[in-house]
Parts: structure tokens; C-alpha cells; sequence
């Protein structure tokens, strides 16, 4: 839900963050700015964001450093990261998508391509959490299916025995083999 999407942004050049949060609010979306790497991942940390936006360059930390340690950390190990940056060096690139970004933007920023790319890895997020929930319930069905066949192996044994039991009850006294054709019901 676009509403409750809370977006980090990662960056220190004024201009750049002024267009990214500009756009971003526009879209509905709930955004932070943290002006260090530094500050970013303590951000991050405090309130994990459904997606961070980050520069490549910072003042203190490089962005690959920031995207590594923010995907280092359990809780955030999933948050989709967009680089952004003035340069489209195809090695920063690849650097980027190493580190484990889910896409690069560069300068020139395009409101409409910004908004597209953040919407697809907000919903890439979604597929994969929903599959995760999928495979989750598949397995606790699993589980249940297992335990009820045992149950009813149990249950058959059980059975079973009680009536081989039942074969040879003439000798025994009347209340255990009323006990035993109770415990056959």
C-alpha cells in the first residue's frame, strides 16, 4: 500500500534529495532523509524502511558499504535499495547490483522513470514476502498432514490390536472386555 510505504533516503547532495523527496511524497509515500551513511543505517535500524534510496557517494561511508551493512542486519536483510547517482559507470554499477541493490538510477532524475522503479521494487518486495507466507502455510499443512497420518496409523494399530485382544476375551473377566470393546469405539 502506497499510503504505508516509508521510504529512506540516503544522500547528502541537497539537490539530489530535494527532487527524490519531492517526488516520492507526491506519490504518497512517508520519507526520512538521513544525510550520512552513518546516520542512514542508524536510521534504518531504528524503524527498518520498505525501501531505502541511496547515493553512491556520501561524506562519510561510500553507498556500498551502507548497502552492505543495512543487508548485513537480520531485520533488514530484504529492504530493496536503489542506488542513485550522477554517474552511469557501468563498473559502479555492477558494484551496486553486487552489493545487492535492486536498481540504479542516474542524473538526469526522471520523476516518472523514479516513481515506476520504486513502485516495481516495493512490489517485487511484496511478491516475495507473499511467497515466503505461501510456502510458510505449505509447510505448516505439511506438518498438520504428518501428524494426522500418524495419528491414524496409531489409531489403526490401536484397533488392531484390540481386536486380536477381543479373539481371546472368553477368558477374560467381564469388565475388561467390556473395557476392551469401549476402547474398539
Amino acid at each position: 500500500d502506497v499510503c504505508m510505504s516509508d521510504i529512506l533516503i540516503i544522500g547528502d547532495e541537497y539537490e539530489d534529495i530535494l527532487f527524490l523527496h519531492t517526488i516520492i511524497r507526491e506519490q504518497g509515500y512517508s520519507v526520512r532523509v538521513a544525510r550520512n551513511g552513518s546516520s542512514g543505517i542508524r536510521a534504518a535500524r531504528v524503524i527498518p524502511p520498505d525501501l531505502v534510496l541511496l547515493s553512491v557517494m556520501l561524506p562519510d561511508i561510500d553507498g556500498f558499504q551502507v548497502c552492505q551493512q543495512i543487508h548485513d542486519l537480520p531485520a533488514l536483510a530484504e529492504v530493496p535499495v536503489i542506488f542513485f547517482s550522477p554517474l552511469s559507470d557501468g563498473a559502479l554499477k555492477a558494484q551496486a547490483f553486487e552489493t545487492g541493490a535492486g536498481d540504479y538510477i542516474t542524473k538526469p532524475y526522471d520523476a516518472k522513470v523514479v516513481h515506476v522503479r520504486v513502485q516495481h521494487q516495493l512490489e517485487l518486495l511484496r511478491l516475495r514476502q507473499q511467497i515466503r507466507e505461501t510456502a510458510r502455510l505449505k509447510e505448516r499443512q505439511h506438518i498438520a498432514r504428518e501428524l494426522h497420518d500418524s495419528v491414524n496409523q496409531t489409531l489403526f494399530i490401536l484397533s488392531a490390536s484390540v481386536e486380536s485382544l477381543l479373539i481371546g476375551a472368553s477368558v477374560l473377566p467381564d469388565h475388561t472386555q467390556e473395557q476392551l470393546h469401549d476402547l474398539l469405539k
